[in-house]
């Protein structure tokens, strides 16, 4: 809970949530620095996934960001479901971070879209 409540008040943070009348459904974090979004956390209640949220939040948070260039994120190897949302979003594998996560210590999959700013 502390490092939940860290994120919260970091001067760079992008925050949103998906919520119902039930409470909270999903969220994102993310770290906005300069011309870029790095996607800190994404989660969504197992219960609402295969909803459509996880993407709804994706696009809110680039949209909310405005004149950013890159969108950059770590995401599990071993999560097949959430490498197909941000691939479906034109997201592209990187690079391998290894054994990046430390509750596991299972290889981080690095990836990054470009935004193409408007004319």
């Amino acid at each position: 809970m502390e490092s939940f409540e860290a994120e919260l008040i970091k001067p760079y943070g992008l925050h949103l949530i998906a919520e119902t009348d039930e409470g909270l459904k999903g969220y994102i974090f993310c770290w906005q620095v300069a011309d870029e979004l790095h996607i800190a956390n994404l989660a969504v209640d197992p219960e609402y996934r295969h909803h459509g949220i996880a993407q709804k939040l994706v696009i809110a948070a680039i949209d909310q960001a405005g004149s950013i260039t890159f969108v950059y994120l770590e995401v599990r190897e071993s999560n097949i479901a959430a490498r197909r949302l941000y691939e479906k979003l034109g997201f592209q594998s990187m690079g391998i971070r290894k054994k990046y996560y430390s509750d596991n210590h299972e290889d981080a999959v690095l990836m990054a879209l470009t935004i193409q700013l408007k004319q």
